[in-house]
């Protein structure tokens, strides 16, 4: 779906035409504006004076890599495509690139790697029958077993629950050939995979260790100079939903109340009555979600939220908050210390809370409650039972007005 090079669309074959880097004028100029070398169409470079797409993806395949990474944008990455970061400076940049062509050829099984001594020792007839695991002990290693009496040796416990895009691979490998007879060469092809899993974790760490040297995440990635230098990209003005003046029919019908939290410092009061004051605003929303009383439209300012919410966004928010709000996404207004992202009362955070045995009669309590920004840059707001009175839910995010259907 995403190849790293295409044809020509009057290509009918192969060889005699030229392959073009499927990458992003815009995003080239912003790479090579960081690295600080000269972008070559085709290949690899040298990393001193030159670089090529394949550095690109080896670097991006690096990134990929990072335990860090994945930990810090783990809720990015089970919703949306993965987001890399340019490098902070062209020296992390030639570091990095290694890692992720090393790890792409042990992954594609171009390479073999000596980290794992993975052997199959008992003949037989090699049948795929029952697979199972036991971990390694004083007197075995860890072993695979394809049968009662045949068995991979030598499979460490992380290797075998090694998990590549949601797959483990060292089991589903042999679950794929349930029935079948390995060859010489799938026994080889197995072994092979597995040293790699071996290999894989060990550059992993290794990979945070570099980034590590740069800084860490995020300061690893700020701009160098040489970008800092380039122009500023325009920021786009996030889009405002129209101001209409709608009958009775028509409200909560085709538009809802739009709500300045900035004005809203005394207190929302019941936001199911918002729109009965002759004042207010009224703006025309076209959502997936049937309007209805108790919806508002408000501004999101700030960046703890990003990239689900976009700093200075409008936004479509329902009073009250409908079930349980574990999980949620909810504005919240905070009566103590204000939000540290934007210094306002008003914020919007991912809700969860811990519940404790309450009294002797059963019940249950908040022990904590926290408010999770979605940028991983911000520290969630952590509230304990002591806590209750220093915020107030108000409404529950439910999306982003924008001017597209």
């Amino acid at each position: 779906m995403f190849p790293l090079y295409i044809l020509p669309l009057d290509a009918k074959e192969v060889s005699g035409y030229h392959r073009l880097p499927n990458l992003g004028a815009k995003f080239v100029r912003a790479f090579s504006s960081v690295v600080g070398i000269r972008f070559i169409p085709d290949g690899a470079g040298d990393l001193d004076d030159t670089f090529g797409p394949k550095d690109i993806f080896d670097y991006v395949y690096a990134i990929m890599h990072s335990p860090e990474y994945r930990r810090r944008y783990a809720d990015f990455l089970k919703s949306d495509y993965p987001r890399v970061r340019l490098p902070g400076s062209h020296a992390m940049f030639a570091d990095l690139v290694p890692f992720g062509a090393r790890l792409a050829s042990l992954h594609l099984l171009e390479e073999q790697s000596d980290d794992a001594a993975v052997t199959f020792p008992v003949g037989g007839e090699n049948t795929v029958e029952r697979i199972r695991y036991t971990p390694p002990d004083d007197h075995t290693d860890g072993r695979v077993w394809i049968n009662r009496s045949q068995y991979f040796a030598g499979v460490a416990p992380e290797d075998y629950g090694y998990e590549m895009g949601g797959y483990r691979p060292a089991e589903k490998w042999l679950k794929d050939r349930k029935g079948r007879q390995l060859s010489p060469e799938d026994i080889e092809r197995y072994c092979t995979m597995v040293a790699a899993f071996a290999e894989t974790r060990r550059r992993m760490g290794e990979i945070d260790a570099v980034i590590a040297r740069y800084g860490g995440w995020p300061a690893a990635f700020e701009p160098s100079e040489a970008a800092a230098a380039e122009p500023a990209t325009p920021r786009i003005i996030p889009f405002r939903p129209p101001a209409v003046e709608p009958t009775a029919e028509e409200r909560y019908r085709t538009c809802v109340p739009l709500i300045p939290l900035e004005a809203a410092a005394g207190g929302f009061g019941d936001p199911q009555h918002i729109g009965e004051h002759d004042d207010t605003e009224w703006v025309a929303v076209d959502s997936r979600h049937r309007l209805r009383p108790g919806m508002f439209v408000a501004r999101v300012v700030g960046t703890s939220m990003e990239p689900a919410i976009p700093d200075g966004s409008w936004c479509l928010f329902r009073a009250p908050v409908e079930g349980t709000r574990q999980g949620k996404t909810v504005l919240v207004q905070l009566r103590g210390d204000p939000d540290p992202d934007t210094g306002e009362r008003y914020t919007v955070k991912r809700y969860t809370s811990e519940k404790a045995e309450g009294d002797a009669d059963g019940g249950w309590r908040h022990a904590r409650i926290t408010l999770k920004p979605t940028n991983p840059d911000f520290r969630p707001i952590v509230l304990s039972s002591e806590d209750a009175d220093a915020f107030r839910v108000i409404a529950e995010f439910l999306e982003v007005i924008r001017s597209d259907p």
